[in-house]
């Protein structure tokens, strides 16, 4: 499927003023585009049958201005099309790299701003998703390759090993670490820092059901299992003056606000020259989506002191066999960015 939108023909009489709209958009008239918004009313999201709305053919035409101009007047840079792409797609795959830069910078923005609005109780807060989630009775699968909620939604599932591999190959290089890992699930990345003979290995898990699976498994009978929410346990370490060399950070049924809140305490629980990776599955139904997310952690982490690089992993796309009998698929990508924050060495 071609999915640049690039029709061009010359507009029939009698079209309504979203018809109109998407015409100008589509031949990238500008002052034509504003008049029919300002004007007429025209609807600023106005759309074919593909959904490929007016920011769609401009996005796709290169009109950064246009795309300025539609967003202005409310169309939301996330909207997405029949196909599930959005226009920043579009004009990437056309090659025009300002504008998908200015949409994905905008993506930043807008998160921002919401989150702002949300602190200032200006927006709704976020649903607590987590205290349901812990309440839940959960179910390991009989291969052991999947951990699924009260829902059928996938806590943790088997096809996460290559990037938990290379998440451990990053930030635990090698034996004697103290490491910490906050969410257990499946205990894929634990058994792997298990093998690294770490001199520390702490754990950080809350849900009932995991904590009575590491009991009866004992595979972790090495490790300091500390039962609790993140939130409840970082305190004591803290106040302990306890530190590690390496922190991995992958919990369920939170928010990227909760990963960004959890950051702030990563600095100060880690050693200088530690080493701070997380699961990052923001937004990762859609790569502009996650590449938003990429941009914010990025920002996140130089605020607070970090050093920051991201590993490109190239993937092949999970096929539909991979989310049989699971109600959500929470990664459909054909890549996996993973990040690796290290903490200064303010000696060095």
């Amino acid at each position: 499927m071609d999915h640049t939108a690039t029709d061009s023909t010359t507009p029939p009489l009698a079209l309504s003023p979203d018809e109109l709209l998407l015409y100008a958009c589509v031949e990238g008239n500008l002052e034509a585009a504003r008049r029919f918004l300002v004007e007429d009313g025209a609807d600023p999201t106005a759309a074919d049958d593909e959904d490929r709305s007016t920011l769609f053919f401009a996005a796709s035409g290169g009109h950064l201005a246009l795309c300025q101009l539609l967003v202005e007047h409310g169309h939301p840079w996330n909207a997405l099309d029949a196909h599930g792409k959005t226009a920043a797609e579009y004009a990437q795959t056309a090659g025009h790299t300002d504008v998908y830069e200015w949409l994905v910078n905008e993506g930043v923005r807008a998160e921002r701003v919401f989150k702002a609005l949300r602190a200032m109780g200006a927006a709704p807060e976020q649903p607590d998703t987590n205290s349901a989630y812990l309440q839940q009775k959960l179910v390991y699968t009989a291969d052991g390759d999947r951990l699924l909620d009260a829902e059928n939604n996938g806590v943790m599932m088997g096809w996460e090993r290559p990037l938990m591999r290379a998440s451990v190959d990053a930030i635990v290089p090698r034996a004697g670490l103290r490491v910490l890992n906050v969410g257990y699930g499946l205990g894929i990345i634990d058994k792997m820092i298990a093998d690294t003979q770490p001199a520390e290995h702490h754990i950080i898990e809350a849900h009932p059901d995991v904590l009575a699976r590491i009991r009866e498994t004992r595979d972790m009978d090495h490790a300091v299992v500390h039962a609790g929410t993140w939130r409840d346990v970082v305190p004591d370490l803290l106040a302990a003056g306890t530190q590690f060399d390496a922190i991995y950070f992958d919990t369920y049924a939170e928010y990227f606000d909760d990963l960004a809140e959890f950051t702030e305490s990563a600095v100060d629980l880690l050693a200088p020259g530690g080493m701070y990776s997380w699961f990052h599955g923001g937004g990762a139904s859609n790569a502009v989506f996650n590449e938003v997310y990429r941009r914010i952690a990025t920002d996140d982490c130089l605020s607070l002191g970090f050093l920051i690089d991201w590993e490109r992993l190239d993937m092949a796309p999970l096929g539909d066999e991979v989310w049989q009998g699971i109600r959500l698929n929470y990664f459909s990508l054909d890549h996996y960015w993973l990040p690796i924050a290290t903490k200064i060495d303010d000696d060095e």
